[in-house]
């Protein structure tokens, strides 16, 4: 039994935060995010520390809103994600929306930030803006994990056949024999569960950002 899989196009990596307003609603997050046909490869909730925070937005040191971002994203746990799909980065920041809140309800309605958004700053989620800056968020959050954010063809195919055939086969016998109302929805659930490279403790770092 194999699986087949498009790899007409190149598979990528990108790093997603869900904000500490919105941490609450991970769960629900978490489902669109699959229903949107992204593997979570990787997701982490944690506690940023101030030092942890300044570490990540060092770069932002200085300017008007540092002081506000860092207060922000120490104030409640955050979730971190490794996240892949076909054009991972672009598929990404349109699933968030516009950084500006009143933009996202006004015309992207039906996007994470216009739905779980409140305002410029707490506006729910961050994700990279480019496939150099899902390397180095990546790096930062999940330095054991591969972060090469994309793939050639080829090497689709081949991450495919050697890591992940044999669990989606697995799943897809269970799934056989579970017979769920909704097995694309279930499958995506405990493929996300039995990950093998998932990691057994969650952690406490940190993190987020401001206009992104």
């Amino acid at each position: 039994m194999s699986v087949e899989f498009d790899t007409t196009r190149d598979i990528q990596k990108t790093f997603g935060i869900i904000k500490p307003d919105a941490s609450h609603k991970k769960e629900d997050i978490f489902e669109r995010i699959i229903d949107e046909g992204f593997t979570i490869i990787r997701h982490e909730t944690m506690q940023l520390s101030r030092e942890r925070a300044g570490e990540f937005y060092k770069e932002h040191e200085g300017k008007s809103f540092y002081e506000k971002l860092i207060e922000y994203m120490t104030s409640g746990p955050i979730v971190v994600m490794a996240l892949c799909k076909h054009d991972a980065v672009k598929e990404w920041r349109k699933l968030m929306g516009p950084t500006n809140v009143d933009d996202a309800r006004k015309n992207h309605p039906t996007s994470l930030r216009a739905i779980y958004g409140k305002n410029m700053t707490n506006n729910a989620v961050h994700g990279s803006d480019s496939l150099t800056s899902a390397r180095r968020e990546l790096k930062f959050f999940f330095p054991k994990l591969s972060v090469e954010p994309s793939l050639s063809n080829q090497e689709s195919k081949e991450y495919i056949q050697q890591e992940l055939n044999a669990v989606l086969i697995q799943g897809l016998t269970k799934l056989a024999k579970e017979k769920p109302q909704e097995p694309l929805k279930w499958l995506a659930y405990w493929l996300l569960e039995n990950n093998p490279n998932k990691p057994s403790v969650e952690s406490t770092s940190e993190i987020v950002e401001p206009e992104e």
